[in-house]
Order: C-alpha cells, then sequence, then structure tokens
C-alpha cells in the first residue's frame, strides 16, 4: 500500500509539473537497494525530468540498464531536485522492485530575465503618477518610437540611489536598461495601470505577451 501511495504521488507531480514547465533530460547513473533485494551494482540511467528549471523540484520516469544483472533493466519512477547542470533523484524501480537513488547531468535553464529599456533618454510624455511601495518614482510614458504610453521607472532614478543601482544594466550602446524583477516591479500599460493602479506593477513577472508591446 506505501509503495502503491508513493507511486501515484509521484506520478501526480510529474504530470503536474510537466503542464507548468519545459521538461529536460537526465543522463546519469542508478544505484538500487532496499525492496528484499541486495544492492546492485551502479547502472546507467536517462530519466524524462518534469523540468528544465535549475533551483527546481521536479519529478522523473526512467529506464537504468545494470550490466551483469540478473534482470539488466529497471523503469523508475522518481522525484528529486534540479542544481545546476544537474539532478539528484529518489524513486522505485518498477520492474525489479527496489528503491533506486540517480543522479547525472542536466542541461538546467535558469530563469529567464527580462531587460526593460528604461533610459530617460528613450522615453518622452513623461509624467509622474505614483511612488512604488519601495520607494521606486513610478512614470507614466511613451518610448520615442510608440504612441503607447507605459508606467514605469527611470533608470537615471535608480543610479542614484545605492539600493536600486544593481537593477540598472548599461548596454553596449551606452544606454541604460532596468532588471524590473529585482525591484519587485514590473513595467505594465496605461490602460492597466488605470485599470488596476498599484496592484498592476507589483508582480515580479512581465505577461507572456509583454515584448511585442515595445515595438
Amino acid at each position: 500500500m506505501k509503495k502503491l501511495f508513493a507511486t501515484t504521488a509521484i506520478l501526480s507531480l510529474l504530470a503536474t509539473n510537466a503542464a507548468l514547465a519545459d521538461p529536460a533530460v537526465m543522463l546519469g547513473l542508478s544505484v538500487n537497494f532496499g525492496g528484499g533485494g541486495s544492492a546492485m551494482s551502479p547502472g546507467v540511467t536517462a530519466k524524462v525530468l518534469s523540468s528544465d528549471e535549475q533551483d527546481q523540484a521536479v519529478a522523473a520516469a526512467g529506464v537504468t540498464y545494470f550490466p551483469g544483472a540478473a534482470k539488466p533493466f529497471g523503469v523508475d519512477i522518481s522525484a528529486g531536485y534540479n542544481f545546476n547542470e544537474g539532478s539528484a533523484l529518489i524513486g522505485y524501480d518498477l520492474l525489479n522492485q527496489q528503491f533506486q537513488a540517480s543522479g547525472g547531468w542536466v542541461n538546467t535553464q535558469e530563469d529567464e530575465v527580462f531587460l526593460a529599456p528604461s533610459d530617460r533618454r528613450f522615453k518622452r510624455n513623461i509624467r509622474a503618477v505614483a511612488t512604488a511601495p519601495n520607494g521606486v518614482q513610478l512614470y507614466a510614458y511613451r518610448y520615442i518610437w510608440s504612441d503607447s504610453f507605459f508606467v514605469g521607472v527611470m533608470a537615471q532614478d535608480l543610479l542614484a540611489h545605492a539600493q536600486w543601482r544593481k537593477a540598472v544594466v548599461e548596454n553596449a550602446n551606452g544606454f541604460f536598461s532596468v532588471n524590473y524583477a529585482m525591484l519587485g516591479l514590473r513595467m505594465v500599460t496605461l490602460d492597466e495601470w488605470e485599470a488596476q493602479g498599484m496592484g498592476a506593477v507589483l508582480p515580479s513577472t512581465q505577461p507572456a505577451h509583454f515584448h511585442a508591446m515595445l515595438s
């Protein structure tokens, strides 16, 4: 019963995580132990992980080849954690009916950082609208290449304060961009601001369609 419960829980985690992130492949080694059998020599394993993001809990399913074993193949479900370019897993080998520990290489990805062009020299029709909870001044403005209004910050304001200047990146062309995630803010359209007020800028992630809005 405990094995059935663990299997069901891991499969549920796998299904949930797979719907929320890009999958990844792990190549590494596995060792089977317990379950009424003797520990097996390490085998070569390949597993599909529910996420390719580093510093992320994952579920996995895979196959393992154990050279020289009476039952040379195993099929497992596992759960564990992704690190930088690697993953460590604990699971259950369904064919050999033993628990399994695995580790190996994964091409993990860090969270994407979106740098918004936030240099005052890029902007026109600028007017102050509010002060964010962290003390950063918010402005409504248009980019010089766009007729759409946005609400966000000015890089030059942030450079004047030690606690915020790390969010500013100087580009090769000498103009400044801002990592809004480091401020706990996001840039929004003026329509979003007027509809939601301060709540519009507080989430730290950009909407998926946001890159297109800058053109």
